[in-house]
């Protein structure tokens, strides 16, 4: 009989086939031919900036129609290079960032992108070889992500579940293979990395809640805890919401304060009495909570180092003289307008219409982690009291996004927080009819119409 993993495994096959299938047949490149720029001909050096599609004659081809046996590789590695993911490959192609709105494109993915494509020459083409090791790892960490999900739910299970959740693990981790970030977990972005790091994150964090349970395990608990906040802090180098993850140790640190000078609040003294020997040290969560700090703040150090330290003041970017001087939040201001509600236009209500469905299920299942009526049904201790905390950082990215960012890009970047996967998969446990199915549905066909925008270079992304 075919193991829970085997058949994870079919299933990520299965739809990454149907993904590509659909991204390799869409003709066109639509209105954008920014992916020309960057393809580099045979055997030149130059700047990739400088070039036209003229490297394989074949991406030109592969754009005007030409059946697939005519496409070379670079051709067809072309359709995934779009939006963000231009400046991704363009940045590790380079190894550095040429301009100051390039430091929105990732540090850590585009630093991991660089070195690989260094060290494993896997064409003859630098610019083939960053594409191919970025599709090629993007779905490696989409894979391991759904593993992770798989196992951290299994953590979280009761030892004698409700027979309605015996699969909660698996249907958990296929909702993650289907994620609505869709074709955006095969391109070369950033968003496979950071799900497999931040679930790495709650799996050991939750790995520590669950040795806290066992006698002698101090030394043993802190380890995973420490080891859950260097995966978050190098989460937070590859997508800047990483620093949301922080929130889990913010709430950690705030019940110890709590404990330790007795000052009473009626919603948290229930947690602190239930489960206060369930908190990990608090050396151990200050240091947790540093690295993620530190993870968000060097990129903005090195970037600080870069246009800050001249000697003509005047020449400085305006945000060297903010404080903090963070160069994200000032080039994501200056250069795509985010900010605290500038998105709210009447001509932006298609989009948020799209964003609406996942913000609401953001919202239910962050809710729901602090109820206990149905969790208790089939979440353990370790479960219960890690689901909370799960859910802070879920909250905290939909609010922002709706207030603050371009709020379509929550249909990805939901795809690195797993509280929404569990919680809509002990729905579907339950009520197999609800209206949990037809999300699940409506994820699939989102996820394959976006496949096909996204190959044609057409909105949204």
């Amino acid at each position: 009989m075919r193991g829970p993993l085997a058949t994870l495994a079919l299933i990520f096959a299965a739809w990454k086939l149907v993904l590509l299938a659909i991204v390799l047949l869409t003709p066109g490149s639509g209105y954008d031919s920014s992916t020309g720029l960057f393809i580099l001909p045979r055997g030149t050096g130059s700047h990739p900036q400088q070039h036209i599609a003229g490297s394989l004659n074949d991406v030109l081809s592969a754009e005007n129609g030409k059946s697939l046996s005519q496409v070379s590789l670079a051709g067809l590695l072309s359709k995934f290079v779009r939006w963000d993911a231009f400046y991704f490959v363009s940045a590790a192609w380079k190894g550095y960032y040429t301009n100051e709105q390039d430091w929105a494109f990732s540090f850590g993915w585009t630093g991991v992108l660089s070195w690989l494509s260094q060290a494993w020459k896997l064409t003859n083409d630098q610019d083939t070889t960053v594409v191919l090791h970025g599709i090629i790892l993007a779905n490696v960490c989409h894979l391991l992500s759904a593993i992770v999900l798989f196992k951290l739910t299994e953590l979280f299970l009761s030892d004698r579940p409700n027979s309605k959740f015996v699969h909660l693990p698996l249907i958990a981790a296929a909702l993650h293979i289907l994620s609505p970030a869709g074709v955006f977990l095969i391109a070369p972005y950033s968003e496979a990395l950071y799900s497999f790091l931040s679930f790495l994150g709650y799996y050991l964090y939750a790995q520590g809640v669950f040795y806290r349970r066992q006698p002698s395990s101090t030394a043993g608990q802190n380890l995973f805890v420490l080891g859950s906040g260097i995966c978050f802090g190098v989460a937070s180098t590859v997508r800047g919401n990483g620093l949301l993850n922080g929130l889990l140790f913010a709430y950690d640190a705030a019940l110890w304060a709590l404990r330790l000078t007795g000052f009473r609040i009626s919603f948290a003294q229930a947690e602190l009495d239930k489960d206060s020997q369930y908190l990990s040290s608090i050396w151990s969560t200050i240091l947790a909570g540093s690295m993620i700090g530190a993870g968000y703040i060097y990129p903005q150090y090195v970037a600080y180092n870069e246009f800050c330290y001249m000697a003509d003041k005047k020449l400085q970017p305006p945000w060297c003289q903010q404080i903090p001087p963070g160069i994200y939040s000032s080039i994501q201001s200056r250069y795509w307008n985010v900010g605290p509600f500038k998105y709210w236009t009447a001509s932006n209500i298609p989009l948020f219409l799209l964003a609406a469905p996942m913000l609401w299920v953001l919202y239910r299942a962050g809710t729901a982690a602090f109820r206990q009526s149905t969790s208790s049904q089939y979440l353990n201790s370790t479960g219960q009291y890690v689901v909370r905390r799960l859910a802070l950082p879920q909250l905290a990215i939909a609010l922002i996004t709706l207030t603050t960012a371009h709020v379509q890009i929550i249909n990805r970047l939901a795809s690195g927080y797993p509280l929404w996967y569990i919680w809509l998969a002990s729905e579907l446990c339950l009520r197999k009819d609800s209206s949990s199915s037809v999300t699940v549905r409506v994820m699939v066909m989102y996820g394959m119409i976006q496949a096909a925008l996204y190959s044609a270079f057409l909105p949204p992304a």
